[in-house]
């Protein structure tokens, strides 16, 4: 998730102050209790679907700073813990994250489609027609017998 985030989100923008530009990762995020306490904290977006960037979004209106960061060197989480997990998600934060727009949010999907699957599958076809032209046969790729040996 954090290389799409990377690839796909203004980190700059988000962290400017000048800027509308709102983002936050849920399972991790920190505050200083003064700020959490302005903006009303986790009560005030009870009735949000994606809370941490209501958060984030409530942070720049109150004139707070706020900062976006890769913190992967400080600490790890695991977001989902299961693929129906992973799909409700994924699915809830790329239709908000569009602004509830259908047509938006096919066009991101379309982009992640390209960016993540896309390059894999065009390295499979790549080496399909490579083995179709130079087939592995033995002769070609062969190895003496004792390489497969293990030792006693």
């Amino acid at each position: 998730m954090f290389n799409h985030l990377a690839v796909c989100y203004d980190f700059t923008a988000v962290n400017d102050p000048t800027t509308d530009s709102a983002f936050a990762g849920g399972p991790f995020m920190l505050f200083r209790r003064s700020g959490y306490e302005k903006i009303g904290g986790h009560e005030a977006v009870v009735g949000e679907i994606v809370e941490d960037v209501e958060l984030a979004r409530r942070i720049k209106r109150a004139g707070l700073k706020l900062g976006l960061y890769s913190g992967s060197n400080l600490a790890s989480v695991r977001m989902y813990r299961s693929w129906n997990a992973l799909w409700e998600g994924w699915t809830k934060n790329l239709y908000l994250g569009a602004n509830r727009s259908w047509g938006l949010m096919v066009y991101m999907a379309a982009i992640m489609f390209f960016i993540y699957p896309m390059p894999w599958i065009g390295l499979f076809i790549i080496l399909k027609q490579i083995i179709s032209v130079f087939p592995l046969s033995s002769s070609v790729f062969s190895l003496p017998s004792s390489f497969f040996l293990l030792p006693s």
